[in-house]
């Protein structure tokens, strides 16, 4: 991700020892003036977080470490030091990434930010992955409300941290929102010390450690009915909520007839699911993709298509299961990136979506009840944010086994059911994830006063499962 360098390798070793060294280190990288060193020493602990599957679903709750950002910044003397670079002049929501340089739910939440905020918007990424292009997908960056994409390059993070406060300084920003990955020390060093016009730390949901959990003067914002509810109770936060939307792009979903009075498995079923591959495969657990796919096959035939990156290894993998169950290999399509996940959904006139496990996509669970396709959910056996099952509408079939998944294929042989599951989704979008209602969330900065949450559903693990996953997790050197 970065050069392994002297700071990240003596933070690895204080890490080892305790939290309290590690602050030690940074502290006297600043005393002197490495602000370079001490952001790098900061992100290499928190990557070695994020990716420790261990720590997959576990809160955490240690302000400490955006204090530190926050002393860090704190000490930049950007006023001083910064490059201003292109300054806009005009109003506009300033938008932090680390990078949103693939097609995902990121950089759809992204178009969403640029389609409804009340004025344009900057993104400005701290290209912390060092890109040679900008690190913002085109679809994004030529977005006719934004005005402007920069991307930080300096070799030295302090600069590039000195130039965002500089961008977050201006006083044509209206808001700040960040939106960056959860080692990104650059972008919550930067917003620490800003308290002269809202700031709004967009949590992500896949709830592995992050930065910018505790930032004193920002909003904390949950997109995740239960991300909001454990940031409240396990962290002691008053968050705020901001729903996920969807409205698709050259074929917006009120523009036609509601799936649910389209055709049914013609001319044959047609089951989706969209993730790219680190969805599947991030941490050990009882029930892979394969034996999914190789289910949907067997029980409803037709052809499965995958949205997503997925490496040759995987999909060849995942053909030659199919190919020794004796199911035809080509009944598995795998699409890459599209620019609109509701609008393939709808091209393809999909019958049934099936989330990504072990870890699922919210972003692509809401496209899917927008384009009014019935969602088969399964009851993640490790944590509940990971299945979806909060999310979806509350009448949409779950399974725990293998057996159970194919009883819940079985019911959708009925194309009453599946009509009524249909109706059932695009209701629950219209309710709970509306353009409408997202916009009016968004001008709140997160606090809106009167509802919009989906409530919690019941959750309902298989136990033996549970106790597989968790052993397997264990197991993990």
């Amino acid at each position: 991700m970065w050069p392994r360098d002297e700071a990240y390798r003596a933070t690895r070793d204080h890490a080892a020892l305790g939290v309290e060294e590690v602050f030690r280190a940074v502290r006297e990288m600043l005393r002197l003036g490495r602000h370079d060193a001490a952001l790098r020493a900061l992100m290499a602990v928190f990557v070695e977080l994020v990716w420790d599957s261990r720590l997959g679903g576990t809160q955490f709750p240690f302000p400490a470490f955006d204090r530190i950002c926050g002393e860090i910044g704190a000490t930049s003397a950007f006023e001083l030091l910064a490059d201003r670079g292109r300054v806009v002049a005009t109003p506009h929501d300033l938008v932090v990434v680390t990078e949103a340089a693939a097609p995902g739910g990121h950089t759809a939440i992204i178009r969403d930010l640029a389609d409804f905020s009340t004025q344009e918007i900057v993104i400005v990424a701290t290209n912390l992955y060092e890109r040679a292009d900008s690190g913002v997908v085109p679809v994004v960056a030529r977005h006719q409300r934004v005005a402007d994409v920069v991307t930080l390059r300096d070799g030295d993070l302090g600069a590039r941290m000195r130039g965002l406060q500089a961008m977050m300084a201006n006083s044509a920003v209206q808001r700040v929102i960040l939106l960056c990955h959860a080692h990104d020390a650059v972008a919550i060093a930067a917003a620490a010390a800003v308290d002269d016009k809202p700031v709004l730390f967009i949590h992500h949901c896949d709830h592995t450690p992050a930065l910018g959990c505790f930032l004193p003067h920002a909003v904390h914002v949950d997109v995740h009915n239960v991300a909001f509810e454990q940031c409240r109770m396990s962290l002691g936060l008053d968050p705020g909520y901001l729903c996920l939307t969807s409205r698709g792009g050259a074929i917006p979903a009120d523009a036609g007839r509601p799936r649910m009075l389209g055709r049914f498995a013609d001319p044959v079923f047609k089951s989706v699911t969209c993730g790219h591959e680190h969805k599947l495969t991030c941490f050990p657990y009882p029930i892979s993709y394969a034996e999914v796919v190789e289910r949907l096959i067997s029980v409803r035939g037709g052809v499965h298509f995958h949205v997503g990156a997925l490496s040759d290894g995987f999909v060849e993998a995942l053909r030659d299961r199919l190919e020794r169950a004796r199911l035809p290999r080509d009944s598995l399509v795998v699409l890459g990136h599209v620019s609109s996940f509701q609008d393939t959904l709808e091209a393809l006139e999909a019958d049934l979506y099936v989330p990504t496990l072990p870890q699922s996509g919210q972003k692509a669970e809401v496209d899917a009840m927008c384009a009014g396709v019935p969602i088969l959910v399964h009851e993640n056996a490790i944590d509940r944010i990971w299945g979806g099952r909060d999310m979806v509408y509350p009448e949409a079939a779950s399974w725990t086994t293998l057996s159970g998944l194919e009883a819940c294929l079985d019911r959708f042989a009925n194309a009453a059911y599946w009509r009524e599951q249909a109706r059932c989704s695009r209701a629950y979008f219209e309710t709970h994830y509306s353009p409408a209602l997202f916009a009016r969330m968004l001008a709140a900065n997160g606090r809106l006063q009167r509802g919009g949450m989906p409530p919690l559903q019941p959750y309902r693990p298989d136990h033996q499962g549970r106790q597989r996953a968790l052993v397997m997790l264990a197991q993990i050197g």
